[in-house]
C-alpha cells in the first residue's frame, strides 16, 4: 500500500495525505475531485475494484486511464496533468516488464490514454529510465517507477 500520494484507499475507506494538501495538490476544485475520484468512483477507481484480489500494475493504469476522461481532469492543474500521465506510463511499462501485458500492447495502451485523456497530454516515450510526456508544446521526463503496483 503506498501512503505517499496524494490519498489513498484501504477496506476501511479513502485517506488524503497531509503532505499533498501541503503541495497544493488540492487547491483547486478540479484537482480534488480528480485525485478523490481516483480513489473513491465507483466506477473506475479503486472503489471500483476488489481489494482483496492480487493488485497488478495494470489494474492500476486503468485507473489512471478513468481518471484522465472525466471532465474534471480536462480542468486539472499542469502538475496534476502531467503526473496522471507519468504515473499511467510508468505503470504500463512495469506491466509489460513484469509480463501483464506485452510492449507492444504498452504501446497501444500509450496510443489509447493519448487519445482519450481529456486533458490534452501525450505520453511521447516510455523506456526503463523515464516517461517522456508532451504537454503545451513542451516535453517533460517522469522517472518514478516503482517496483510495486501500489
Amino acid at each position: 500500500m503506498n501512503t505517499e500520494g496524494q490519498a489513498y484507499t484501504t477496506k476501511e475507506g479513502v485517506f488524503v495525505n497531509l503532505n499533498a494538501i501541503n503541495q497544493g495538490y488540492f487547491n483547486s476544485t478540479s484537482d480534488m475531485n480528480s485525485i478523490l475520484g481516483h480513489e473513491a468512483n465507483t466506477e473506475y477507481g479503486h472503489k471500483s475494484e476488489n481489494l482483496t484480489e492480487k493488485y497488478t500494475f495494470l489494474k492500476h493504469s486503468k485507473v489512471y486511464l478513468g481518471q484522465s476522461q472525466t471532465d474534471d481532469f480536462s480542468k486539472t492543474s499542469d502538475k496534476l496533468k502531467l503526473a496522471v500521465a507519468g504515473n499511467y506510463g510508468s505503470f504500463i511499462y512495469m506491466a509489460a516488464v513484469k509480463g501483464e501485458i506485452s510492449f507492444k500492447e504498452m504501446d497501444a495502451l500509450k496510443v489509447s490514454f493519448n487519445k482519450l485523456n481529456t486533458g490534452n497530454v501525450e505520453i511521447n516515450y516510455i523506456d526503463s529510465q523515464d516517461v517522456i510526456v508532451k504537454y503545451n508544446n513542451k516535453y517533460f521526463k517522469y522517472d518514478s517507477y516503482r517496483d510495486d503496483p501500489y
